[in-house]
């Protein structure tokens, strides 16, 4: 029955499973102070409609918002380096997302099934590839003319490649 969460200033991250399933969480406040949001921690909070990352947040993590069906407004700071695995899957109301110039890996499925998102923009389209592995330090490019389109980018995230790794370099 959790509605609404003030995390206090001084926590430096939010746990793996923090608040995983609290499906009426639908007002959240993160404070300054946090850096890294763990693996599902807000998976399956199906009332979460919008949230603000604040610009101390380095990693989101694996599942993060999974399952967020109602979450329909994120901004990803520029200070946010990666974005896990499955990070966004199923989040069915998300139309838009800018990906900041400072992001260097977006995990396999990160944006899987998001089937409205129809807008990705990219900070920096340029020196973006993908592979099936995780570790690799190398693979196929991205153009950047594509990503630069923000309907192809969108299109690539939630389908074309979402079944890959994606690193800039």
């Amino acid at each position: 029955s959790l509605t609404s969460i003030e995390i206090p200033a001084g926590v430096t991250s939010i746990g793996d499973r923090a608040f995983a399933s609290c499906r009426k969480l639908s007002s959240i406040e993160i404070p300054a102070s946090v850096e890294s949001i763990g693996d599902s921690a807000f998976s399956n909070c199906s009332s979460l409609s919008s949230i603000e990352i604040p610009a101390s947040v380095e990693s989101i993590g694996d599942s993060a918002f999974s399952s967020c069906r109602k979450l329909s407004s994120i901004e990803i700071p520029a200070s946010v380096k990666s974005i896990g695995r499955y990070a966004f899957r199923f989040c069915d109301s998300l139309t838009s997302i800018e990906i900041p110039a400072g992001v260097t890996s977006v995990g396999k499925l990160a944006f899987e099934d998001c089937s409205s998102l129809t807008s990705v923009t990219f900070a920096d389209p340029t020196g973006w590839w993908y592979s099936s592995s995780s570790t690799a330090t190398s693979g196929t490019t991205i153009s950047s003319t594509d990503l630069e389109n923000d309907e192809t980018a969108a299109t690539y995230l939630r389908s074309t490649y979402v079944d890959y790794y994606w690193k800039k370099s």
